[in-house]
Order: structure tokens, then sequence, then C-alpha cells
């Protein structure tokens, strides 16, 4: 096993206990931090994604969104090694299985091009980088988006204790431009 596949598997299991201590109320806690941000006063659509396993539950942080009259959108897999696409979600309708566990809306939703991007993750660190699943699906797609749109804001949601030094950048790896925890706000 590789170290990277590894270190992937100890921030996974690290995460699910930070989701066992915290749960819900972190997302809340993120949620209402999200709602204030003065960086979100221009945003139209944001675009999150359905919440797989331990992460941060994004839904939870997308209905607090919604409520607050953001339109909502949801990541679309279009194929291995492409960026992901977004389509508008109404938080009603069904969502059908996107591949990897995901799930999404279906074609008659439209594409859209989000002005904020809330992004899962395994780890951050203080540069605004983060350790994803190591598919690359988050980095072609942030590349790929901040070249249509450079105003793009990317924000990572994370437990505060998923924070570490030790989270290397490569080459293609795109950094975030926010992280947002349970306990704080951190703009790179």
């Amino acid at each position: 096993m590789t170290t990277k596949k590894k270190l992937r598997q100890e921030l996974a299991q690290h995460r699910l206990e930070l989701k066992e201590k915290t749960g819900e109320d972190a997302a809340r806690r993120v949620a209402s931090k999200l709602i204030l941000l003065p960086e979100l006063e221009e945003a139209d659509i944001v675009a999150g994604y359905h919440t797989l396993g331990s992460e941060l539950d994004c839904l939870v942080v997308l209905k607090a969104l919604h409520a607050a009259h953001f339109r909502i959108a949801l990541p679309v897999i279009v194929a291995k090694d492409h960026a992901l696409k977004f389509r508008e979600w109404d938080m009603i309708h069904a969502l059908e299985d996107g591949g990897h566990g995901t799930k999404q809306p279906d074609d008659k939703c439209h594409e859209v091009m989000p002005d904020v991007m809330l992004v899962p993750l395994l780890a951050f660190d203080g540069a605004g980088h983060r350790l994803g699943y190591g598919g690359g699906y988050y980095d072609r797609t942030l590349h790929a988006y901040r070249s249509r749109n450079e105003d793009l804001l990317t924000i990572g949601l994370a437990f505060e204790g998923q924070r570490r030094d030790d989270v290397f950048a490569d080459v293609h790896d795109q950094p975030l431009d926010m992280i947002v925890t349970e306990e704080e706000i951190y703009r790179f």
C-alpha cells in the first residue's frame, strides 16, 4: 500500500471520529458562519456536494444557504479524468446515483456556473491546500472553472480537527480560497 493511500485511510478514520464527536452540530456551526460571509454577498449559485460517509454534512449547509435564497447546485460526474459539471438542484427532487457512492441531479436539471464552490476534503493546511481522495476530480474541476470564472470562490468544508501541517501540494493541486470549520474561518 502506498504511503499516500495509507495516509488517506488514516485521515478518513480520523474524520469519522470527529464526525461522531460533533456531527450535525459542527455542520450547523459551519452553516451559520457561511451565511454571514461578506464574500457571499454578490453570489447567486452555490455548488455543494452530496455528503459521503464521514464528510462534514454539506446538505445541512446547503439547506441553510437555500433558505437564505441562494440557488443550489450539485456536481455531476461526467467521466473519469474529466472535470465535474454542476446542475441546479431545488432541494426537493430526488437525486440519482452518480457513481463512487455520490448522488446527483438528473439530466432534466439545468447545468449552471457556480459563483461559490464548496469542496470536501480529508485534511487541509494553513495555506489552503487540501488532501482529497486521490481521484483528482476537484483539482481538475477547480482548474477548469477558474479558467472560466476568475471570481469563483472556493471554500473547503471541514472539521477543525482536520487541519494538519503536513499536507503538501503537488503541482496539479488547486488551493482553496477559504476553509470553514465549526471553529474558524481561514482565508488564504
